[in-house]
């Protein structure tokens, strides 16, 4: 049976006839039914784009029918229009507040049945169209709006675990995230909320990461990647449209954070959890906003949640809202559980709170965990110059290159290392040349060195 085209149901054989005939003009296909169960049976076998429904059959009441149809998975997308013989005002408002397209009144001109029939047969082609569309937005910002593998690849080999959560509002969220790596040891997260849903916040998002994508190299700080944004994006948007957003840089161990409006992001170590209180204009509002760059130590084991406002705005029958006092009561309760098992329950709670009520905004939240700093590395050299300016050369660009940042302590560093190996070599050649040389080497706020040579020990900080 070819599916889609129009569904007449009407227990009178002259109005299926008519229809028949009126409706053949427009070469769709054609279905119809004399009773509220048949009609049930074949919307659900042929799925209509268009229902002619009778509001009086001999079964059923014609709204009991409207209502039925409305909540099938396969027919609710169906125009419906209540064929009626009813002339006062109270039975078409009914029928139009219970989800009816149109009606039209029996009896009823050729003309006027198929232009409405027609219209409403162009609204659900371009509705389609809309699906096709948003359905290749989904996935578009599946792949470069929210890439959770690279979120998660990224974030590992800067020393961070990550569990997220998504609920989209729409087929299209207007959440987004962007992770950026800018060595082995220092990365970038870019967490934005789109006013808005659908395939222009999705637009607005795509512009947004391609301008972060060319900002990677242009300085290093966040609080002004968001002042570029705002001027980039300064006078595109309509008035009723701007974008919340907060960017966070990762250090070893500290982070750098600007916020655009953003709900302030959560710092949780131990039991204490403490909003990151940095303020500043939504992106694309004003022609001058003023950002700041927040520095915030990172200690290991430390936690750090960035969420959308839908979250805590999310409403439950009662019209009461999640809220941040209850966040942060969960967070509180699951500091000593994993990660995974901390976002679970916000999920769960957030599920159980809301229950049937429908979302009114997209649901976002990633959190990070600090990774514990990694053991003391030994490594034995041979006490020789041609091994020690090997392994030097190797050390600065394994070491010293991926845990410092800065040129000025990276010579520091470098100046450390020799020192302490030149030492060793000194002690250990004029006394034995056969004897090893041992560096151990450990990373947390600063690198230590140590070389053990016997009686002589030698130590030094970078």
């Amino acid at each position: 049976m070819p599916t889609g085209g129009i569904l007449v149901i009407d227990d009178n054989k002259v109005i299926r006839r008519l229809c028949e005939s009126l409706l053949s003009i427009l070469n769709v296909p054609y279905n119809e039914a004399k009773t509220a169960e048949e009609g049930f049976h074949l919307a659900d076998s042929c799925s209509p784009d268009i229902i002619l429904l009778d509001i009086c059959l001999p079964d059923a009441d014609g709204f009991e029918v409207l209502k039925r149809l409305k909540d099938h998975s396969l027919v609710r997308k169906s125009h419906i229009i209540m064929l009626t013989s009813e002339s006062d005002i109270e039975t078409i408002v009914r029928a139009l507040k219970e989800g009816a397209s149109d009606y039209i009144r029996k009896p009823f001109a050729g003309r006027e049945l198929v232009a409405r029939v027609k219209n409403l047969l162009l609204h659900r082609q371009s509705e389609r169209t809309i699906a096709k569309d948003l359905a290749t937005g989904a996935a578009l910002q599946q792949k470069f709006l929210t890439p959770e593998t690279d979120l998660l690849t990224t974030f590992a080999n800067c020393g961070y675990h990550v569990q997220t959560y998504s609920r989209p509002y729409a087929s299209v969220s207007g959440d987004f995230f962007y992770p950026v790596s800018f060595n082995d040891c220092s990365c970038g997260l870019f967490f934005g909320d789109t006013c808005g849903h659908g395939l222009s916040a999705a637009l607005i998002s795509m512009r947004i990461i391609g301008s972060l994508h060319t900002m990677v190299y242009a300085n290093n700080s966040p609080a002004n990647h968001l002042q570029l944004l705002n001027e980039d994006l300064q006078g595109v948007l309509p008035k009723d449209r701007f974008i919340a957003a907060c960017y966070i840089f990762f250090m070893q161990d500290t982070m750098i954070l600007s916020n655009a409006g953003q709900p302030y992001p959560v710092k949780i170590s131990g039991s204490k959890v403490k909003e990151i209180r940095v303020g500043g204009y939504p992106i694309g509002q004003f022609s001058e906003p003023w950002y700041n760059n927040e520095f915030v130590p990172v200690n290991s084991s430390d936690r750090i949640l960035i969420y959308s406002d839908g979250l805590i705005e999310a409403q439950n029958r009662d019209g009461e809202c999640f809220g941040r006092e209850r966040l942060f009561q969960i967070l509180s309760k699951t500091s000593g559980v994993t990660l995974k098992k901390m976002v679970a329950a916000i999920v769960r709670e957030l599920e159980k709170f809301c229950g049937n009520t429908q979302y009114e905004d997209d649901v976002s939240l990633i959190a990070l965990e600090k990774s514990s700093p990694k053991t003391d590395n030994r490594t034995s050299i041979p006490n020789t110059q041609h091994a020690i300016g090997e392994f030097i050369e190797q050390f600065k660009k394994r070491i010293i290159k991926k845990y410092i940042l800065t040129d000025k302590h990276r010579d520091y560093a470098e100046y450390v290392l020799i020192e302490c190996l030149d030492n060793a070599w000194e002690h250990g050649n004029k006394r034995d040349p056969d004897l090893s040389i041992t560096l151990i080497w450990s990373v947390s706020e600063v690198i230590r060195i140590r070389f053990p040579l016997g009686k002589y020990q030698g130590k030094n900080t970078a």
